[in-house]
């Protein structure tokens, strides 16, 4: 047993109200970068990449069912989810200026009966791509993806879900994230008023 950081300790670390479990992966990815140099990233190599990427494989066959799926990763497929990461906290941010962000993965598509779902295929890097094409698809089907943010503090940017009655929250932490930037907003409006 070591006491390597796990899946759930990305979310956990900063304070972020956590996304309900058929969004969790997503979340688990975008939390996964680093703020400081001192903070786990388990992308950083393959050493910390494959045993992250084993538990959330354990975490999607939880809550989605089916086999799980064993996925050995390789240098290319580590880089492949630097950049999904990278896609996915653009997808997030929703910055309206910004040039429309777009993730393209293939699923499979399995129904039975009254059942439908959407199965993640691949190998290496590209099944966890696959595994947040489809949690992005349903929870946009679902209407739970904008509730699934990042905050909107420069520095901090960890991803959260929003429970708020009307889906308003723009900082993970009010305390943490908000009181500062309300503190920067109001100085620059007294320098601009003299």
């Amino acid at each position: 047993m070591t006491n390597e950081p796990t899946w759930h300790d990305v979310n956990d670390r900063y304070g972020a109200q956590l996304a309900p479990p058929d969004l969790r992966i997503t979340q688990t990815l975008a939390n996964s970068s680093a703020r400081t140099p001192e903070d786990y990233d388990p992308l950083h190599d393959l050493a910390t990449a494959q045993p992250w990427l084993d538990a959330l494989t354990r975490e999607w066959t939880t809550v989605h069912g089916g086999p799980e799926p064993r996925i050995k990763l390789s240098r290319s497929g580590l880089e492949d989810l630097r950049r999904l990461r990278t896609t996915v906290r653009a997808i997030l941010l929703r910055d309206d200026e910004a040039d429309p962000v777009s993730l393209r993965v293939p699923v499979d598509a399995a129904i039975a009966g009254a059942r439908a779902e959407l199965v993640p295929t691949g190998t290496d890097g590209h099944w966890l791509e696959s595994a947040v094409g489809a949690e992005l698809v349903l929870a946009h089907r679902d209407d739970t993806l904008r509730r699934l943010k990042l905050c909107r503090e420069p520095l901090c940017r960890t991803a959260f879900y929003d429970l708020s009655k009307n889906n308003s929250k723009v900082w993970h932490n009010l305390d943490t994230c908000g009181t500062p930037q309300r503190m920067r907003e109001y100085r620059q409006r007294l320098r601009n008023a003299d």
